[in-house]
């Protein structure tokens, strides 16, 4: 006889370990060289010396107003695509020996695409990790047992971390294709709404 046996854990929290929100930004530098804020990484990469590929500033792809709000369950932002400058210039310079006018490359290179995007939240973890350097003097502190409170919210297949002592924040989400893994990264700059 087997007995099969399934245990679910759903990390809980009570609403008042939450802070009301959390308000970021995940934006690219507009210029040649800039960083993007997004990686993609895999095991099986097509130059095995890299795991992850840091994307281009080519075309921008920024996350504004991004929004968690934890009364209403729901994740916020503005999905805004466009052409950086450089990438602007160099897709013109391209429509032009193809033979169109200025003004009709001009045209094409110039859209902005921008999505308001509202996701439900569909767990949030919240644990606490021990400090190894104070946020602020960046000294040693690891001895002093002193910690902080990291957020973990899932939404959308999609992962944002962020500790409260720290802007930095991260969404990171996952997929396959084929037979090979992979891992999109997006940082950003946060505030927790108090």
């Amino acid at each position: 006889m087997v007995i099969l046996c399934f245990l679910f854990y759903t990390p809980t929290y009570a609403d008042n370990d939450l802070p009301r929100g959390i308000s970021c930004s995940f934006l690219m530098d507009h210029f040649e060289g800039g960083k993007s804020n997004q990686v993609y990484c895999s095991m099986s990469p097509e130059n095995r010396s890299e795991h992850c590929r840091d994307e281009s500033t080519f075309s921008i792809h920024n996350l504004e107003n991004f929004l968690i709000d934890f009364e209403k369950n729901l994740v916020t932002y503005k999905e805004v695509k466009y052409l950086s400058e450089y990438g602007k210039q160099h897709m013109m310079n391209h429509y032009v020996e193809k033979g169109d006018t200025k003004e009709v490359a001009e045209a094409k290179v110039s859209y902005r695409e921008e999505t308001f995007l509202a996701k439900n939240i569909d767990q949030v973890v919240v644990t606490r990790e021990q400090m190894i350097k104070d946020p602020v003097t960046e000294e040693l502190i690891w001895f002093e047992n002193r910690y902080q409170t990291n957020y973990h919210v899932f939404f959308d297949d999609r992962v944002f971390n962020m500790g409260e002592y720290v802007a930095d924040s991260i969404i990171s989400n996952f997929s396959t294709v084929g037979n090979s893994s992979f891992m999109n990264l997006r940082f950003g700059s946060c505030k927790i709404l108090e």
